[in-house]
Order: C-alpha cells, then structure tokens, then sequence
C-alpha cells in the first residue's frame, strides 16, 4: 500500500481486503481495477473492468475512474455533499499496471503533466509501478 498524495493510495489485493488499515488511513472509497477480484463491503466502491493486457481499452475507464476518485476525496463543485469523503485506495491485483495506469491519469489530470512526469512522480511513490506498454501507449496519447 502507497500512498500517493493526500487521501490517495495505491494497492494491491492484499492491501484491498485489510480492512483495518484501510480504515485506520481514513480510506473511505475503494476502485478495484479488476476483473476478478471481489468487492469490499464497507465502503463506497467502484469495479472498473479491464484486463492487464496492452490490447486493453484503458481511455474508456477515464471518465467513470477519475470521476470516481473526485468523488471520493471531494474534488466535486458540491464539497457539502462530500464533507465526510477523505481517501480511496485504488488497486488491482498486484498494484502495478492497472490501478498505476488509472493513478497516473489522474495525476496527469490534476496536476497537468505529461505522461513521463506523472510516472516519475508515482513511481517515485511506489518504486514497484510497470504499467503495461499499451497502457503507456494510451497514456501518452492522452
């Protein structure tokens, strides 16, 4: 589990299913960037399916990902709706190229940066970060 910026992280399936250091960190939201993994229960989830292949559509999970993780740490118009919204955890299985990917987009977005400086950025969080090369390719074009 790493974590990214305020009230962000990055995990795998492990750090998905301990829910006490969940909770202990004030992640209140949970993305499963997944297939195959189950959904958390106690909180406000999101499943967005998409395999760990570089033929994989990365572009189409943006809108419903990045709306997503604005929700949960609040970056709405409407911050009186969110006021109790402080962190996700966004992870796959091995929290390396599918929820990175979604991660760097994100930080890309937020932060108007190019593909390899949100990478850098990220991987100098979570040193383990592989991001597929159809991932990278969809990056970069983004």
């Amino acid at each position: 589990l790493s974590r990214i910026a305020p009230g962000l992280y990055l995990g795998n399936s492990t750090a998905a299913e301990d829910t006490r250091l969940l909770q202990s960190l004030g992640i209140t939201h949970v993305l499963n960037v997944t297939e195959e993994l189950p959904m958390v229960e106690w909180a406000p989830s999101m499943r967005i399916t998409l395999a760990d292949m570089a033929h994989a559509n990365l572009l189409d999970t943006f809108e419903d990902a990045l709306g997503f993780i604005d929700l949960a740490l609040g970056d709405q118009r409407d911050v009186k709706a969110f006021t109790n919204a402080r962190g996700i955890l966004v992870h796959c299985l091995m929290g390396r190229s599918r929820s990175a990917s979604i991660i760097i987009a994100y930080i890309m977005r937020k932060y108007k940066l190019n593909y390899r400086a949100a990478h850098t950025y990220v991987h100098s969080k979570r040193p383990i970060i592989w991001p597929n090369l159809g991932f990278v390719n969809q990056l970069n074009l983004w």
